[in-house]
Parts: C-alpha cells; structure tokens; sequence
C-alpha cells in the first residue's frame, strides 16, 4: 500500500511543529524532534516501496500549512474546563490531524493523552476551529498529515 504522504511532506510537516513549538512555546522549553511523542510521528515509509520513496523525492518542493493568526488563535479557541482547573489538571494533550486542502482540520484524534480525558476533549475541539492556509505543492493545495500539542497550565 502505497503512503498518501509522501516522504518530502513528512519532512516540512517536522520543520513545521518544531517551528509551531519553538514559536508558541506550547510543549514546554524544548524544540527538538523528541519532544513529540512517538505514537505522534508519521510513520516515515511505513509499507513504502523503494521505488516509492525514490519517487517522492524527486517531487518537486512545496510550501508547508501555516496556521491562521498563529498558535494564538489556538489558544483563543481554548478555555480551561471548570472540572479539570478544580481538580488541578494539567498536561499536553497532542492532536494528529489531516489538514485538507481547504484548510480545514479533519480525522482529529488524540494521539497522546494529557492524562485528564476533559483536558484531551477541550484540546480536540479546539484543534477542529483552527483555520490554515493549506500546504501547497506545484501551485495546488494538498493534504497534510500533522500534529499540534495544545498544553494546559493553571499557571497561565
């Protein structure tokens, strides 16, 4: 089977949290690629043959997805639920998604928990308001597999 995201997209969408990361500071201090989660990662070429992996190398570069009014319009769609501020809930709940070529996040799912279900819940529809430009390769928009932390802290 072939992958439907193609071994140079998988490599924008890494620039592209690390960037998410380091400008939103939304995963802690840390940028680095091991911060996100290993059931977060795209499977690189998971059941990818040779031939297809050679091929989507040579395809030709794209512009990555770029988040509306920046990680601030992911916090402004975010309001810290009631139930897990009283019971002092914190954590990073990590949203996996396929952006669509419209812009719009579909398939969100919690790929790591924040340990608090009602965290994860406020993180996931959150994520679902987001509007991007969509990611872009030979002037068209494409899908984009991706992943964004969202972190809750009561010290915000």
């Amino acid at each position: 089977m072939t992958s439907p995201f193609p071994v140079a997209w998988k490599a924008l969408l890494v620039l592209f949290l690390v960037a998410v990361m380091a400008i939103g500071g939304c995963a802690g201090s840390g940028t680095a690629l091991s911060d996100i989660p290993e059931n977060c990662r795209p499977d690189d070429d998971a059941g990818a043959s040779q031939e297809e992996i050679e091929r989507n190398e040579e395809r030709p570069e794209g512009t990555p997805p770029e988040l509306i009014g920046g990680m601030a319009s992911l916090y402004s769609n975010l309001s810290y639920p009631p139930k897990a501020r009283e019971v002092g809930a914190e954590g990073t709940s990590w949203i996996q998604f396929i952006l669509s070529p419209e812009g719009e996040p579909t398939e969100a799912r919690v790929c790591q928990t924040a340990g608090n279900s009602i965290l994860d819940r406020e993180a996931w529809e959150a994520v679902r308001q987001l509007e991007f430009r969509p990611g872009m390769r030979g002037g068209e928009p494409v899908e984009v597999h991706m992943t964004l932390p969202v972190n809750f802290s009561l010290n915000r």
